[in-house]
């Protein structure tokens, strides 16, 4: 087989190379995410939609228990060094001219493999992962190449298929060992019994018999694991507290979430002594965009522009984009927004939330229980303990 230029040789293991350390960095981020080390913000997480928490917290993030960061770092890593030991005497000279089809076809099903993960992100999750896709890029880089490098025909043999099964054991094989060896150092004791403490505190509160009003919300409604929270949309806290909350949920279909507008503002909400508006208008908006089933689109724009909504003169500019973006009609979203009917909503939310107890946002409730923190294990472990 007469090889190309051998520019494009480099760019194969260049790419492959840039391949694992991205695929390492969203391994790191699986895994502080999993299990509780992440408390802010990832550069990662772009917004809402441009989201690697979304990503960790899906089923799809996991093969047999093994993260799929993991299986890609060591599959782009396999193909690296078969291409390093058919470059150079690493192997017999029969296993160098075997060894082209084996890593043209093992590059395949890498960008196969980046194809499906592309679409599911996009077509069940809703969401897109930034450092995903540029793996799925490197992958189609890594591809073409390859492809272009070593030829475009292709035969599939005894060696082909021994080489390509081997590789696919021997990703699976190293990933569960290797597994087993790095989520030791993600677990931290102390978070693990700030965890147990929390979950204890939040088992021994009393059950605060409320019921919420008119809310967006989502999930299974006959959920053994309830999950009801009070927010206010100008609130920085609120904002963190959502990515979190709706990365559960996309994990946890089962379970049912319902929003409740609390605002600080005491145009709407009795309990808060200054007057503004501007909150109740955001209340207002997400209640209304829930009528026409986008509440929690809705939600997720008014957070990703929390820091432009300076007035209700912006905040009215803005609502037309709003609309065209998530596909509801303006209209009716302006005529449900001022009618009586919206405000009286949001004021009988916040005399829920004031009878509930609530003092700040954002303030969660499990089953009637106020939760005292907000991280992906300890929802988990209630998660896991109601479902017993």
């Amino acid at each position: 087989m007469k090889a190309k230029s051998p520019l494009l040789f480099w760019i194969g293991l260049a790419s492959l190379a840039a391949a694992v350390g991205v695929h390492l960095y969203l391994l790191d981020h699986h895994y502080s995410f999993k299990y509780g080390a992440i408390t802010g913000d990832s550069f990662c997480n772009v917004s809402n939609f441009l989201n690697c928490d979304r990503a960790s917290a899906s089923k799809f993030s996991e093969l047999l228990g093994i993260p799929v960061a993991m299986l890609g770092a060591i599959f782009n890593f396999l193909i690296l060094f078969l291409m390093t030991a058919q470059r150079w005497p690493l192997a017999t000279k029969k296993t160098q001219e075997n060894l082209p089809n084996s890593i043209k076809i093992l590059c395949l099903g890498l960008v196969v493999v980046s194809l499906t993960m592309a679409t599911i992100s996009l077509g069940l999750l809703n969401t897109l992962c930034p450092f995903c896709m540029l793996a799925y890029a490197l992958s189609v880089v890594t591809f073409v190449s390859v492809w272009s490098y070593y030829g475009f025909t292709m035969a599939i043999g005894k060696f082909e298929l021994t080489t390509i099964g081997t590789a696919a054991l021997v990703t699976l094989g190293l990933g569960f060992v290797l597994h087993k060896a790095s989520i030791k150092n993600y677990i931290d004791e102390n978070l693990l019994e700030i965890i147990d403490l929390q979950y204890t505190e939040w088992q021994n509160k009393p059950v605060i018999d409320f019921e919420a009003i008119d809310p967006v919300s989502l999930g299974d409604q006959n959920s053994p694991m309830q999950i009801v929270e009070f927010a206010d949309f100008l609130c920085g806290h609120c904002k963190n507290a959502f990515p979190k909350l709706h990365s559960f949920m996309k994990s946890h279909p089962d379970v049912h979430f319902s929003f409740q507008a609390w605002p600080l503002d005491g145009a709407c909400n009795p309990a808060v002594g200054h007057s503004r508006g501007t909150s109740c208008l955001l209340a207002r908006i997400s209640h209304c965009a829930g009528k026409q089933q986008k509440g929690f689109e809705a939600q997720e724009w008014i957070f990703d522009n929390q820091h432009n909504f300076i007035s209700d003169e912006v905040i009215h500019g803005k609502i037309p984009e709003l609309a065209s973006l998530i596909g509801i009609d303006n209209a009716q979203l302006d005529q449900c927004i001022e009618s009586e009917e919206s405000h009286k909503v949001i004021r009988q939310q916040a005399e829920v939330g004031q009878k509930a107890g609530v003092q700040g946002t954002p303030t969660i409730f499990i089953n009637g229980k106020k939760l005292p923190g907000l991280s992906a294990p300890l929802l988990n472990k209630i998660y896991r303990e109601l479902k017993k």
